[in-house]
């Protein structure tokens, strides 16, 4: 599974499951630049978010995963959301996006493990097929309904 994949999956559950106050985006992105695409093997790993004032503007949540990878150490950044509002409230908004991004990632580890065990190129079928039967699981993991 590539690292643009298991973002793209969490982000889906995210958006539709009304547990993170995902409203308040700009936009989610996966990683997508070639150079930085990793294939996750193992699941000696640990979900990180990171969050920030822009530059120039707004604020920005990034997701990583932090770990050991066929026996090197690695953080391996799997997207970004970026809001435009600025304010402490919408800082602290973003902070929860990141931390449900983090729980959900290992709630989809717990449930997929064997996605992690070797290299698994997904098709777009494949990750809509995932997407839609982690939400249901999800939804049950859902703390705050």
């Amino acid at each position: 599974m590539k690292n643009s994949d298991l973002f793209e999956i969490i982000n889906y559950v995210l958006m539709n499951s009304k547990i993170a106050p995902m409203d308040i985006l700009d936009y989610g992105l996966p990683e997508t630049l070639s150079l930085y695409q990793e294939d996750i093997v193992g699941i000696k790993f640990s979900p990180i978010f990171k969050t920030r004032y822009g530059v120039s503007e707004g604020i920005y949540t990034n997701c990583y995963i932090e770990g050991d990878f066929l026996g090197q150490h690695k953080m391996i950044r799997l997207g970004t959301y970026k809001t435009l509002y600025d304010q402490k409230d919408d800082y602290r908004r973003m902070c929860q996006i990141g931390a449900e991004f983090c729980l959900a990632l290992i709630k989809f580890v717990d449930i997929h493990e064997a996605l992690f065990t070797q290299n698994t190129d997904l098709k777009a079928e494949d990750i809509a097929q995932l997407e839609n039967d982690f939400i249901k699981s999800y939804d049950a993991f859902n703390i705050y309904k």
